[in-house]
């Protein structure tokens, strides 16, 4: 699948695979992912990450990330973000299983990669709630060719902080009228050139 020197299989026994790099970047995968999986399993799982390869998504992810920190006290902008990574690992997907024809490999795959994650958790006496809305949405549309993914936005909470702004910015206009001597004037005879 046109992979050569971008995958690295690391020595583990945790279930590991993700693509990094930014400029260069390439594949990580566990020892134990691919002593566990199938052929048709295993190129699978490679071509989902192929497509975060060849879209370059960890470098898209940071950005999103760096955005999203610095717009925190924006209501809804970490749930954008989620959303984003759903429909990312989606669209990774769709390129994985050929627009969803052949989901079984994906699917078993998966399957097999979140009992070694549960069996690990186990063992170390973690509770488990690796179960995230990610990997929700993609069983679900792996399940259900029918499925088509939610989105959320919270448009309420967006709409309600934009109007606790303009009335913040409203407040400030009335209540102190004299705010406009700070802003500068239009009026060319006021500069101060002559000075």
């Amino acid at each position: 699948i046109n992979l050569g020197g971008k995958v690295i299989e690391i020595r583990s026994e945790e279930p590991v695979v993700f693509c990094y790099g930014f400029i260069n970047p390439r594949i990580c995968i566990s020892a134990s992912i691919v002593n566990s999986l199938s052929c048709h399993e295993l190129k699978a799982v490679l071509l989902h990450e192929q497509h975060h390869l060849k879209a370059y998504e960890p470098i898209k992810l940071l950005l999103v990330k760096i955005i999203s920190n610095a717009l925190f006290f924006i209501p809804g902008i970490k749930n954008l973000t989620l959303q984003y990574a759903v429909f990312s690992e989606l669209a990774a997907d769709e390129t994985a299983t050929d627009n969803f024809k052949n989901k079984a490999p994906l699917a078993q795959a998966l399957n097999k990669i979140l009992a070694q994650k549960e069996s690990m958790l186990i063992q170390k006496g973690l509770a488990i709630s690796f179960f995230s809305q990610i990997i929700e949405e993609r069983v679900n549309k792996l399940v259900d060719d029918n499925y088509i993914p939610k989105l959320k936005f919270g448009f309420i909470k967006l709409f309600s902080s934009m109007a606790a702004l303009g009335v913040l910015a409203l407040s400030v206009k009335f209540l102190y009228p004299s705010y406009n001597n700070f802003l500068p004037a239009d009026n060319e005879n006021d500069n101060c050139q002559g000075n």
